[in-house]
């Protein structure tokens, strides 16, 4: 038995130590690279469909194939962790599993969340959870926590400026030098993504999305550096796309509408909405589905039939993180597109 925990510990090392040397090992050409993120991508989103049709064998091996391509992000190596959970692959869920607490993510952080508050007395989870603590440790000894500390440093200086209830031009100028500086860390140190932080970015929480997207956020208002390095991230693999989306859909500038990606049906604000509900999703019959696709595309987001489907999916099952969800109505967004799906079925059945 201690034989065979010494050995998920020490496959599990070696898993940090690849991720580690993984853009190495990356295609050489800009334009091969992205190729293959693109068909990560590709594979995410068969791998999410078919969770939404609860073909988990079909999900997994998917997910499988992705990893072939990029090294997962957060979500998507949690969601590969359930999807072998629930196909009984002890394999593939002690790796992910592993992974998991490799980057960072504290075993109470994990057992309190959806998922894990639903297996953490199952006799196969406690199974396939014996190395956790070890791989907790191996992570916290790498250079993920290094790396991490001074995107922290960043985010605190971002916070301080709002504690202190700092407004108007004193604000401004604080985020002006918090963007400069992490620029200036980007450039010289590379784009903080899931790879290079694991979840020691993220106050160690799954759906908190670091420090760069923080003060991204304070900054939307305006179109700054930190755009450029944002997309550069997504068509690169390092930053999801869904998290890039969601921020350029919820700013409102001069000339621009705020909805290019269509992501706004999950991201609507209760207190201060940028979107109305029954106007969204009125609106969306009227949206042409190529174009709203085609623009998608270029991030390497699904198409938006499958985002609704997910949308209302993510609603009735909330252990998966296949979409953001940012929306305290969201309840009401995915009943009122199920509505609307409901609506074109039964047309489309009458016409034929």
């Amino acid at each position: 038995m201690a034989n065979k925990l010494l050995l998920h510990v020490s496959i599990s090392v070696l898993i940090l130590v690849s991720s580690l040397s993984w853009s190495a090992q990356q295609p050489r050409t800009m334009s091969a690279h992205r190729d293959s993120v693109r068909v990560y991508y590709d594979m995410v989103h068969k791998a999410e469909m078919a969770i939404v049709d609860s073909n988990y064998k079909l999900a997994l091996d998917c997910y499988k194939k992705a990893e072939q391509y990029k090294q997962f992000n957060c979500e998507d190596l949690y969601n590969a962790g359930i999807v072998a959970y629930l196909s009984k692959d002890t394999t593939a869920a002690i790796e992910y599993l592993n992974r998991l607490a490799i980057n960072g993510l504290k075993k109470k952080n994990f057992e309190g969340n959806n998922w894990g508050r639903t297996i953490k007395d199952s006799s196969f989870y406690k199974y396939i959870s014996r190395s956790y603590d070890s791989c907790l440790l191996v992570g916290s000894r790498s250079v993920k926590p290094i790396y991490s500390q001074q995107l922290k440093s960043f985010y605190a200086h971002d916070q301080k400026v709002r504690r202190n209830g700092t407004a108007g031009n004193s604000a401004s100028i604080a985020d002006a030098e918090n963007r400069s500086v992490i620029a200036a860390f980007i450039e010289k140190e590379g784009f903080p993504s899931f790879e290079r932080t694991g979840f020691y970015d993220t106050m160690r929480f799954l759906e908190s999305p670091g420090s760069f997207y923080y003060i991204w956020w304070h900054s939307r208002p305006q179109v700054t550096i930190l755009d450029t390095l944002a997309l550069n991230a997504v068509l690169n693999g390092e930053f999801p796309p869904d998290d890039y989306a969601e921020l350029i859909d919820q700013r409102i500038l001069p000339g621009m509408s705020g909805s290019i990606y269509k992501t706004n049906f999950s991201t609507a604000s209760m207190s201060k909405a940028l979107y109305n509900v029954e106007q969204e999703t009125s609106a969306h019959q009227t949206i042409d589905p190529k174009t709203t696709d085609s623009i998608r595309n270029t991030i390497y987001l699904e198409p938006l039939e499958e985002y609704m489907k997910k949308l209302i999916f993510r609603d009735k099952d909330n252990r998966f993180l296949i979409v953001n969800l940012t929306s305290y109505g969201l309840h009401k967004f995915s009943q009122k597109l199920e509505m609307i799906n409901n609506k074109r079925t039964n047309k489309g059945r009458k016409g034929k």
